[in-house]
């Protein structure tokens, strides 16, 4: 019964760089929640323990399943804890679906909100992800736009309304995109856990 209790306690992410650097090892990290601490131990060495009064800022994100024509790509989750005035996060990506990852990572950002406030909570990937994903449904847009711009000084017709039309959904996608990746504030604490379901 204990053990199955251990279990249900921790999970398992892969090994970042911030965590290497600090002497964790080996390709995996057992993540569990002990009291206020989290502690993150390496599969061959090592372990980091972040207590929740020391937490700067946690950010999660969500990224839903996608389904595509060669292989769906599963639903996957990061968080990312900046702790002690550091400018690097640590990086938690649970190996496949855990739920003890969602447990735990919200009961952990419950105790970082008490120690520190809501404002140390946070979700979306961050602002490189951001600018990335709009650029890359941006450029083909406008040079789609553009194209037909073009044909539109050229032939006039009906062409106008396709620019037009393009224009419309091209804001629409930006907007959408942008603003469902930018790093946000949480209102509540029943926000920052709604994204982790």
């Amino acid at each position: 019964m204990a053990s199955g209790r251990q279990r249900s306690r921790q999970f398992t992410s892969t090994n970042s760089g911030v965590l290497k650097s600090r002497g964790v090892t080996g390709l995996d990290v057992t993540v569990r929640l002990e009291g206020s601490t989290l502690h993150l131990r390496g599969e061959e060495s090592g372990e980091v323990a972040i207590p929740a009064s020391s937490v700067d800022l946690i950010r999660q994100f969500r990224m839903e399943a996608v389904q595509s024509l060669h292989a769906p790509t599963p639903e996957m989750w990061e968080t990312k804890i900046w702790w002690d005035g550091g400018s690097r996060p640590v990086l938690l990506m649970p190996i496949e679906n855990q739920p003890a990852y969602r447990d735990i990572i919200a009961e952990f950002a419950g105790q970082v909100a008490a120690a520190n406030g809501l404002k140390r909570l946070r979700i979306g990937p961050g602002y490189l992800t951001a600018i990335v994903n709009l650029l890359l449904v941006g450029i083909p847009t406008l040079f789609l736009f553009a194209f037909v711009f073009w044909v539109a000084l050229t032939d006039g017709g009906w062409w106008w309304l396709a620019a037009a039309v393009i224009f419309m959904a091209f804001s629409w996608l930006a907007g959408r995109n942008l603003v469902s990746r930018w790093p946000r504030s949480v209102r509540s604490l029943d926000q920052f856990v709604a994204e982790l379901r």
